[in-house]
């Protein structure tokens, strides 16, 4: 399958009271990572299921923050296990397109 590329942003508050990732082509979906609600998480899954179901193409994050902290390690290691999630049901997602489209 072909693949989109899309941005996958760290935004942090003052005194870095709250960050969030966010991915603005993905209805500007965002995930508190200072909240131990894991709501934004399975929303997030949920999004990404429906847009590759939806557009009929892998979605491959990237990281865009250049700021050298946890917090972007964190990201990055996250950006790396989402996309690796994403490529593994690659096969799973043909299937479920192929259905879709019968």
């Amino acid at each position: 399958m072909e693949s989109i590329i899309m941005k996958f942003e760290v935004d942090r508050s003052e005194n870095n009271e709250t960050v969030k990732f966010l991915i603005p082509d993905l209805e500007n979906s965002s995930v508190n990572i200072t909240d131990s609600n894991t709501q934004d998480i399975e929303n997030l899954f949920n999004l990404i299921f429906q847009e590759v179901i939806k557009r009929k193409k892998l979605i491959e994050f990237e990281l865009d923050d250049s700021n050298n902290d946890l917090f972007n390690e964190v990201a990055n290691d996250i950006v790396i296990q989402i996309n690796s999630e994403i490529k593994n049901a690659e096969s799973d997602f043909k299937k479920i397109i192929e259905l879709d489209n019968a």
